[in-house]
């Protein structure tokens, strides 16, 4: 089946700026919207891309790209989707904000999105935008503001992804803007949030591509029950484990880390085998499988990842959802079709 072909009746055309590993895109295409033009200056990405949907353009460089080029390339642009890379702005580590490169990608999404001026916009970022600052202020009353005088009417809501039916406590800003109406907050699952068995519980003795601990995790991760973490531990192995990050005053959560079955899956992150980033499978030695990393994320198993193990673990753990967005992508379909409805 071609791009088109999966494209929903009286369906939308996008235009997707650092797109990764197309989360944020495959669930847009589930609600209708359909990339026809992808920028990505990552080459693993960019490999991944042209794997899953060959044959659409994908530029490498967002700070050269025109909007003049990606209109000639897809035509009609009915909205542009985007996430500016979000280290800028993580709680974890130091915040360079808007004053490194990273941050700098965000004028380059306004920039775009001006030349495009496309009837819908949809950004992603992590909630550590929310406390992010531009010249000593903060950044998204800017932003807000960037967006209005284009026209934008926008709406910005910082979203659990469990809450749409996502096996994965993950929160995540969303901002989205159109043209065409008012805009609402993407309506959340009625089902009971699932769990991180409802995800991988099949996969328990086939789980694939996998990484592995290192011997001094492993010591400790043996004495770990399902559920548990550091704190699980006896006095003793507790502050061998720990060593001088047990004084530390931040949370500790992620240490030795060992899941459960029985409740959302943490936030995936880049790495599963890192100390502070533990990401355990409830049952066995070893940490969740790329192929469980795609269930947690919502991506179809047949989903193919450019690279090596670590690099398909990184673009995973930097995707968006795929329910998540797909509800997005139904929020800003349903403003779509409304004012389809009353023109007629």
């Amino acid at each position: 089946m071609n791009q088109v072909q999966r494209m929903k009746s009286g369906g939308m055309s996008s235009v997707s700026l650092f797109s990764g590993c197309l989360g944020m895109d495959l669930g847009l295409e589930r609600a209708g919207i359909v990339a026809r033009a992808f920028v990505e200056k990552d080459e693993t990405c960019r490999e991944t891309i042209q794997m899953n949907r060959p044959g659409v353009p994908c530029f490498d460089d967002v700070f050269s790209v025109t909007g003049a080029q990606l209109a000639r390339a897809v035509g009609r642009v009915d909205a542009l989707v985007g996430g500016p890379p979000c280290q800028s702005f993580s709680t974890i580590g130091r915040r360079g904000a808007m004053r490194d490169g990273r941050g700098l990608a965000m004028l380059e999404y306004l920039r775009i999105l001006g030349e495009v001026h496309p009837r819908f916009f949809v950004m992603e970022n992590v909630t550590g935008i929310l406390s992010a600052e531009k010249d000593g202020k903060p950044l998204m009353p800017w932003l807000l503001s960037r967006f209005e005088r284009f026209g934008y009417s926008v709406g910005w809501w910082k979203l659990n992804a469990n809450d749409y039916g996502v096996p994965q406590k993950r929160m995540r800003v969303i901002v989205i803007g159109s043209l065409e109406g008012r805009v609402q907050m993407p309506v959340p699952s009625t089902k009971t949030p699932p769990t991180l068995h409802d995800a991988i519980g099949d996969l328990d003795g086939d789980p694939g591509e996998c990484a592995r601990f290192g011997p001094s995790l492993t010591r400790f991760l043996r004495m770990i029950p399902e559920g548990g973490d550091w704190r699980s531990l006896d006095a003793r192995n507790r502050k061998l484990a720990m060593g001088g990050a047990i004084l530390s005053s931040g949370g500790l959560t992620a240490f030795y880390r060992r899941l459960s079955y029985d409740r959302p899956c943490p936030t995936l992150l880049t790495s599963p085998t890192q100390r502070a980033t533990t990401l355990c499978h409830p049952r066995h030695l070893r940490p969740l499988s790329v192929a469980e990393y795609k269930r947690v994320q919502g991506f179809p198993d047949d989903w193919r990842l450019a690279g090596s193990t670590t690099q398909k673990y990184r673009q995973l753990g930097n995707a968006v959802p795929v329910a998540l967005a797909e509800a997005v992508g139904n929020g800003v379909t349903a403003i779509h079709h409304t004012r389809k409805t009353n023109t007629v």
